[in-house]
């Protein structure tokens, strides 16, 4: 991913100002995945349909994933078959503090 987004992102995943949720970008009460701050922090709103998805996947995610190069919809560390990914560690509770650690850690790869 590129790194002036990597920054962004892990700064807003640390701020405070967003609640985590699981299961969706951003959901109906306010929370959002890790990936959700991503497409907030973007250029690009939110959609109504975001509701329906926890992935940077289909059409209109496509260019929040062009915008901060990351290569896959999930937010997969691409290495060594790694299967783990950005949705994955959000949904299994992790906090968007350690989640932005490990991106700070992972970015080129992911």
């Amino acid at each position: 991913m590129k790194y002036n987004v990597m920054r962004k992102w892990v700064k807003a995943l640390r701020s405070g100002k967003y609640k985590q949720g699981v299961g969706k970008l951003k959901s109906s009460n306010g929370s959002f995945c890790c990936l959700g701050v991503l497409r907030d922090i973007s250029p690009y709103p939110h959609q109504p349909s975001d509701a329906l998805t926890s992935v940077l996947g289909g059409p209109g995610h496509q260019r929040v994933r062009n915008w901060s190069g990351l290569r896959t919809a999930c937010g997969h560390r691409i290495d060594n078959h790694d299967a783990r990914s950005l949705a994955s560690f959000n949904d299994s509770g992790w906090s968007f503090k350690r989640i932005a650690t490990f991106i700070e850690k992972n970015w080129r790869r992911l």
